[in-house]
């Protein structure tokens, strides 16, 4: 039982964290986060 509830908390922080990424991707992809974007790659690179 405790598996299963682990998987299904570990899915649905995966699809979060996709949304996440995708909404950040649409963000950077706008005009005023263009000047941001690099500094946010940089920073995205050390962190990950």
């Amino acid at each position: 039982l405790k598996q299963e509830i682990n998987s299904v908390l570990l899915t649905n922080l995966i699809k979060k964290v996709k949304q996440w990424n995708l909404q950040w991707q649409y963000a950077l992809m706008m005009p005023p986060f263009l000047l941001v974007s690099k500094k946010l790659r940089r920073m995205w690179r050390t962190a990950h």
